[in-house]
């Protein structure tokens, strides 16, 4: 029997790696049973020479979910930090991921942080998760698309994936209905690269997205402020090498089993209830 603490961390390692997933989706911030957006608040910064004034939070989002939807093939890396509160106090803690998408039926992700690590396959008819440092793996069957895939993995194993929604549904509509005000911050820096920052207020959490300016509007970073946890945390990601176009050969998405790795099951959600 694990004591208390071992517990504990067991559930922070879990936790670490899910809240990758969601704040990648873009979603992640947004409390359930919330009113629709509501018209944007009078903003914190004007973008400097803007005469007209300040462009729209929710039409700035929708042309980001519009183009990450339109893309059929990409890559990307995440650098995050995320809080707990533990031993008395909020810690932090730190992590990154290399993730590959080629729809309609390819993702390929490579995460680890300070408490936990994954790496995950989706091929098309399997998807395969490695836990590098316990070296242990299960495998799948899974639909034969991507959006179906996430859907079934959540629903019938509770495994949230990365970008899940952001790959997976309209993230724009996600946001838009379960948040209760939005706002257009201003034109902001994000590693050297000019964003518009926009700010989602939910009733138990905020959310915070920078979306790069121009022809190509990708997520640069996002931070979530979580109002009803202890110590109320934050979770930060920074999303960079964005790689439009790529050319992704099947290989990148066929599994790379360690060596001696132990092959477990998925434990669907009902029967661990038992």
């Amino acid at each position: 029997m694990r004591s208390p603490r071992a517990r504990t961390h067991r559930s922070q390692a879990n936790r670490g790696a899910a809240v990758a997933s969601i704040a990648l989706a873009v979603t992640l911030a947004c409390a359930s049973n919330t009113t629709p957006v509501a018209s944007d608040t009078t903003p914190v910064a004007r973008v400097a020479g803007a005469d007209e004034g300040p462009p729209s939070s929710r039409a700035l989002l929708r042309s980001m979910t519009d183009y990450l939807q339109a893309q059929q093939a990409f890559s990307f890396h995440i650098e995050t930090t995320f809080e707990l509160f533990d031993f008395g106090q909020k810690l932090q803690f730190a992590g990154h991921a290399d993730i590959l998408v080629r729809r309609p039926d390819r993702l390929a992700i490579d995460y680890r942080d300070d408490l936990s690590a994954r790496r995950v396959w989706y091929n098309g008819s399997h998807l395969t998760l490695v836990d590098p440092r316990t070296n242990v793996y299960a495998s799948a069957k899974a639909k034969s698309n991507l959006e179906d895939t996430l859907d079934q993995m959540e629903s019938l194993y509770g495994l949230v994936m990365p970008v899940s929604d952001l790959l997976g549904g309209d993230a724009y509509s996600l946001i838009a209905s379960q948040t209760i005000g939005a706002s257009y911050v201003g034109l902001h820096q994000v590693a050297g690269t000019a964003c518009h920052h926009l700010a989602f207020a939910g009733e138990s959490t905020d959310l915070q997205l920078w979306i790069r300016d121009g022809d190509s509007p990708a997520p640069c970073k996002l931070v979530v402020d979580y109002k009803d946890e202890p110590g109320r945390p934050e979770y930060v990601v920074v999303l960079t090498d964005w790689e439009f176009g790529a050319k992704l050969a099947d290989s990148r998405f066929e599994p790379e089993i360690p060596d001696g790795a132990r092959r477990i099951e998925f434990l669907e959600i009902e029967e661990a209830r038992r």
